[in-house]
């Protein structure tokens, strides 16, 4: 939305302010829910392997999945960072963890949530792909709320 923004696009700045009401809940609602999931699966662990935690990488990329979420929610709380775009592309780094915790970690790692068997295969080209138009959308979407003003004339 923040690559829409110009002078006279009010109803681009409201639809800002309701992602960003809507995305404070999401967020909070996703730690919350991140949490429990993690939590749920130490205690299957405990009764399938007698461990509760063992930095297998599904469970070190659960627990950074969660942190990740937490670093956004907690931008928001934060003086020099409470930004709409900043809680906005913080969020944004959490569903590509969630998607590294629940399709990478199973497809190139190895480990017991692993299926790769033997050594890890190499990462697909388009996983790069991906990662470079997500970090090319947040540099553009800065760019242009930086670059671009609400007002026709700024500072007149």
């Amino acid at each position: 939305m923040y690559l829409l923004k110009g002078p006279g696009r009010e109803e681009v700045r409201r639809a800002i302010l309701r992602l960003d009401a809507l995305l404070f809940r999401v967020l909070g609602w996703g730690i919350a829910l991140l949490t429990v999931g993690t939590i749920l699966g130490g205690v299957w662990a405990n009764e399938s392997w007698g461990r509760y935690w063992g930095w297998d990488p599904k469970e070190t990329w659960s627990l950074v999945t969660i942190l990740v979420y937490a670093t956004a929610q907690h931008f928001r709380w934060m003086p020099g960072l409470r930004d709409g775009w900043i809680v906005a592309a913080g969020s944004l780094v959490g569903i590509a963890s969630i998607i590294m915790t629940y399709f990478g970690v199973n497809y190139f790692l190895t480990g017991l949530h692993s299926y790769a068997e033997g050594s890890a295969p190499a990462v697909p080209a388009w996983v790069y792909i991906g990662s470079a138009l997500m970090l090319a959308l947040i540099g553009a979407s800065y760019v242009a709320r930086q670059r671009r003003s609400w007002e026709a004339f700024p500072g007149a």
